[in-house]
């Protein structure tokens, strides 16, 4: 049989060259590059970017999965907080903690395990905390948390790429597991350039709001 030669690579700092291969084209309007990328392609661009970061890394997310994908998100990203980058996470609470249904019972328990893996080493999760009550929600009075969830998705590396859309941290929003029965049909936009800055700044205002009203430290340090 004869050998298939490798491909050349897809991405050349932190943005895909050949677009005929990421299912989408490259466009750039008032100094913006942005890219549409489908499940395998927002996959190999997350841990692209991840590899390449060198000052910080904000993840917003309704999921962040303790699976395959996941964990070797995490592998990386805890790396990169022990050479000192600033990292932040910040997940929905509920989903975090109760309502991922999709979660094998092995899964939730790694998911739960990765949560306890990042705040270890340092880096703050909000939406989750270590003790055995998790529910930050229904801490105090304040009801009006129940309606002030997190859907968004942001994924901001060195405020110089960031890649948005619907994918959050599971296997099946990559379509990497073979079993199509298992697998999201979502997209992903990756940017470069001024509007960056804007979306990390939508990331810090939802950061700021969850500091001010979930304010869980004496739980959150039993994770240390």
């Amino acid at each position: 049989s004869q050998e298939v030669p490798e491909k050349s690579p897809l991405f050349k700092k932190g943005i895909p060259e050949r677009s005929e291969e990421t299912s989408g084209k490259v466009f750039t309007e008032e100094g913006n590059k942005m890219l549409l990328l489908n499940g395998r392609n927002s996959f190999l661009e997350r841990y692209e970017t991840l590899s390449h970061a060198k000052k910080s890394i904000y993840i917003q997310k309704l999921i962040f999965r303790g699976d395959p994908v996941g964990r070797l998100y995490a592998e990386k990203i805890i790396e990169k907080r022990g050479r000192g980058l600033d990292v932040r996470i910040l997940l929905d609470d509920l989903i975090a903690n109760d309502l991922d249904y999709i979660l094998t019972p092995l899964d939730r328990k790694n998911t739960q395990v990765l949560y306890n893996n990042f705040m270890a080493a340092g880096i703050r999760v909000f939406g989750w905390a270590c003790k055995k009550r998790r529910r930050n929600y229904f801490q105090g009075l304040d009801f009006s948390k129940l309606i002030k969830r997190n859907h968004e998705k942001l994924w901001i590396i060195d405020a110089d790429t960031a890649i948005v859309g619907g994918i959050n941290v599971g296997s099946e929003y990559y379509a990497l597991s073979g079993k199509s029965f298992e697998s999201w049909r979502d997209q992903d936009i990756s940017v470069k350039g001024p509007l960056v800055k804007d979306i990390q700044s939508s990331f810090f205002r939802s950061y700021t709001n969850f500091a001010i009203r979930f304010k869980n430290y004496r739980y959150d340090k039993k994770c240390y």
